[in-house]
């Protein structure tokens, strides 16, 4: 990254969506870098929020190591755009970037059609 950091660190112009398991919004990391994002799973045993498809994209957990999850969704995000040299915590690729968590992944990963919706 330290090549592409020499040319640009991004744009705070670039939204990316993140088709994953959600976000943990409340991470510091994210400070100032998220805008609305989307829960799409439709079985609320599989989104372990106590309802299906709605506007909160909020990372449940998906136990994929019982009781532990992965937060997968939120170490995507913080690959792609967390906030960067300011003395705490990893690197966002995009320094200035938002992030749209689209939630479509849940207990036991996602549906097809879950993934598809979030993608459209």
């Amino acid at each position: 990254m330290d090549q592409a950091w020499s040319l640009t660190t991004g744009s705070a112009g670039i939204v990316v969506g993140v088709i994953d398991t959600g976000i943990v919004s409340a991470h510091p990391e994210f400070s100032g870098r998220l805008v609305q994002g989307y829960d799409f799973i439709s079985s609320a045993t599989r989104a372990r929020d106590g309802n299906g498809i709605d506007p909160d994209p909020e990372d449940e957990g998906d136990l994929s190591q019982p009781p532990n999850s992965s937060w997968h969704g939120t170490h995507v995000a913080g690959t792609i755009g967390a906030n960067t040299d300011n003395g705490s915590g990893v690197a966002g690729m995009d320094w200035s970037c938002k992030i749209m968590a689209l939630r479509a992944l849940g207990l036991g990963g996602g549906s097809s059609a879950d993934i598809l919706q979030a993608g459209m």
